[in-house]
């Protein structure tokens, strides 16, 4: 089976990025964010079901989540309740 194409992976956030302004205008980050993975699927590249997704899973984490990222994944806190 060739795979030319993938949808890519959808995220969700377990904890936000942290920085600080410096007094020089620059950020740093303290902490960088951390991401979960939510929702991964493929698509069949050739073939009668060229396109066809294959694998098309939502990811179950028993963490926290504070940002599902809706906006991009479509996910949101009731999805969670389903899953």
């Amino acid at each position: 089976m060739h795979l030319s194409s993938a949808i890519p992976p959808l995220h969700s956030h377990l904890s936000q990025e942290e920085s600080e302004f410096r007094s020089d205008g620059t950020t740093r980050v303290i902490r960088p964010a951390r991401l979960s993975l939510a929702r991964v699927s493929a698509l069949r590249g050739d073939g009668l079901h060229q396109g066809i997704p294959f694998i098309d899973d939502y990811i179950h984490t028993s963490e926290i989540i504070v940002d599902y990222l809706t906006e991009f994944s479509g996910i949101n806190r009731m999805w969670r309740a389903y899953t």
